[in-house]
């Protein structure tokens, strides 16, 4: 006896392709992120699972515009020290310093900027810190001008005049705030980037266009005065 075989519909092999190329797909997207994940971290793997608000605040243009904020009160701090906190030999009064303040606000910046270096290397990974010169120059500003003049050499040697000239170093943390300005506004630092990078060519410019121009002036001034002369010169 022959058995009769049931048609296969075109809907069901394209069906069973569609299901053969999804489950095709996901499982090298599974693969990738597997081998992607081999290179992360133990610490920024855990960071990401567990804590992935924090991660995308630290990560997100806020965290920037916060620690651009900090970073202006602190060398709001070191001016105001530095106009109102004369030396001890200076011939300048010292009655309106504000010692406690200033002392507490920049222990404070100190382990703010401290923390944001931890959140940082815990969220982006510690190889963040040095991926750059910039990075390394502001890990350099944390740990140098930073955690090493505030919590190591200030407590040792106090208020002497050798280290006062030290720590005014730490107004170098406006270059960050440059970078805080950078990172918000893109389009203006591009367009700033390339006319100072075409400096030389639109000089070239406008030095060739005035001496056209210049050409143009005296051409046109010679045969002025000529038709002037040939019209108004006295007839023979």
């Amino acid at each position: 006896m022959s058995e009769s075989m049931s048609p296969v519909s075109p809907h069901d092999s394209t069906g069973s392709v569609s299901a053969f190329i999804k489950k095709s797909l996901t499982f090298l997207s599974k693969s990738a992120t597997t081998e992607c994940e081999s290179h992360i971290p133990a610490y920024q793997m855990y960071t990401k699972r567990h804590f992935p608000r924090l991660v995308g605040f630290v990560e997100g243009c806020g965290f920037e515009s916060l620690m651009g904020v900090i970073i202006f009160y602190n060398c709001l701090t070191i001016g105001v020290q530095v106009q109102l906190c004369p030396p001890s030999n200076s011939p300048r009064s010292a009655d309106d310093c504000p010692i406690t303040m200033l002392a507490v606000s920049e222990h404070l910046c100190t382990f703010i900027f401290l923390a944001e270096f931890m959140l940082r290397g815990l969220c982006c990974g510690f190889k963040y810190h040095v991926e750059s010169w910039k990075r390394v120059g502001d890990t350099c500003l944390v740990w140098i001008f930073g955690v090493f003049l505030t919590w190591v050499i200030e407590p040792i040697y106090g208020g002497a005049s050798e280290i006062r000239s030290a720590t005014a170093l730490r107004a170098f943390r406006l270059l960050r705030i440059a970078r805080v300005i950078r990172y918000h506004f893109k389009e203006m630092w591009m367009m700033l980037y390339g006319l100072a990078s075409s400096a030389k060519v639109m000089a070239s410019m406008v030095f060739v266009r005035w001496n056209v121009r210049s050409a143009h002036g005296v051409s046109f001034s010679t045969h002025f005065l000529a038709s002037i002369k040939a019209t108004w010169s006295p007839s023979r």
